[in-house]
């Protein structure tokens, strides 16, 4: 499980100076559950090619190389340079990342989530949810709303091990068929309760990722 802090300038590429070179700000990762500070890196670039520029999860560093976003890394920027300066930069950082792949380092920590673990209101008549991937710390759902939903519905997780204090949500939903909408993560020490900002549209669909944080 991994989450980049996409709120602020952290991974941000930039040039700070002449020639085949760009620095990229530090940041805050969420690894396996640890939190890892990364510094500001100053990164050499290849001349006259395309550079991707991401964090590798295994070794918790900054890279850069000319063959693309490996798997299972966090991709921040893809930068194009001509003979000696750079010409490009396409930011390409996500707001947060869920791995699911089995990769030991990045998988997310707890007892993977069935559909039985969350309940919902106001989706309407024969509204369903799928779990796509993941535990408590970090899931992938999507929800088929029914016939005749109401304004901000609501679905809650009842979480398989309860914290100690309400953890922290960040919520968003990021396809489906239906209008996209904010969602509002409200958390209690055993459940947490995600609010769809808008009116659902019948059989229409809502895929949303969740990332919590507590202990």
């Amino acid at each position: 499980m991994l989450a980049t802090d996409g709120w602020t300038n952290s991974f941000a590429c930039y040039i700070a100076g002449a020639g085949l070179f760009v620095t990229v700000n530090g940041g805050v990762v969420v690894n396996n559950g640890q939190e890892v500070l990364v510094q500001q890196t100053v990164l050499a670039l290849a001349a006259s090619a395309t550079n991707y520029i991401y964090f590798n999860v295994t070794s918790n560093v900054l890279q850069v190389n000319q063959t693309g976003f490996p798997m299972n890394v966090i991709p921040i920027s893809t930068v194009i340079t001509s003979f000696n300066f750079v010409s490009a930069i396409v930011d390409n950082r996500p707001d947060w990342v869920i791995l699911t792949t089995p990769v030991g380092l990045v998988t997310a920590p707890g007892t993977e989530l069935t559909s039985g673990n969350f309940s919902f209101s106001g989706w309407g008549t024969g509204a369903s949810l799928t779990v796509n991937s993941g535990t408590q710390t970090g899931f992938s759902i999507t929800i088929t709303a029914g016939t005749n939903p109401s304004p901000q519905p609501a679905v809650t997780l009842t979480f398989n091990t309860g914290y100690a204090n309400p953890p922290i949500s960040i919520a968003k939903m990021i396809g489906g068929t239906g209008i996209f909408a904010d969602i509002l993560a409200s958390n209690t020490t055993s459940q947490s309760v995600l609010t769809y900002g808008g009116v659902p549209q019948p059989a229409k669909t809502y895929v949303l990722n969740v990332f919590v944080l507590g202990q």
